[in-house]
């Protein structure tokens, strides 16, 4: 499903469509390591990701011709702007497993006990959203 292209009653609906997509998002943030089958829910989530980063500036988009107001988007932008702290937050925090460069070119390391550092996944969804919030303020 495209959700860029679904037709929401009002941006209070999307915000609630989109919110339970970073809830997901928010619980792989909280793990430093993943097994194996959860690593395979990473590239669905980056791809949430940059969905949701389309809908946001179709969201400004139709704020900027007047098709929504201004306050109906606070609590939205409000969880794009939590997550994007959060993600400041882990790399501030967990520098070890944000920097290390024994992490392969695709951000998975796989070590004897089968499981994934989530390096990949913290690094791309922390641009995603350094490029959504400047653009949406």
């Amino acid at each position: 499903m495209d959700s860029c292209n679904e037709d929401y009653r009002n941006v209070e609906e999307m915000s609630v469509y989109f919110s339970k997509k970073l809830s997901v998002i928010n619980e792989c943030l909280k793990l430093r390591f993943m097994d194996e089958d959860s690593a395979k829910s990473v590239g669905t989530l980056l791809l949430l990701l940059a969905e949701l980063k389309n809908v946001i500036n179709d969201i400004i988009q139709e704020i900027k011709e007047g098709k929504e107001k201004l306050y109906e988007m606070k609590g939205l932008l409000k969880r794009v702007q939590n997550l994007n702290k959060r993600l400041c937050h882990m790399n501030e925090h967990f520098p070890v497993v944000l920097q290390n460069k024994n992490i392969q070119r695709s951000g998975y390391l796989q070590d004897d006990v089968g499981q994934v550092q989530c390096k990949s996944l913290l690094l791309e969804t922390q641009n995603s959203m350094n490029s959504i919030v400047p653009t949406a303020e």
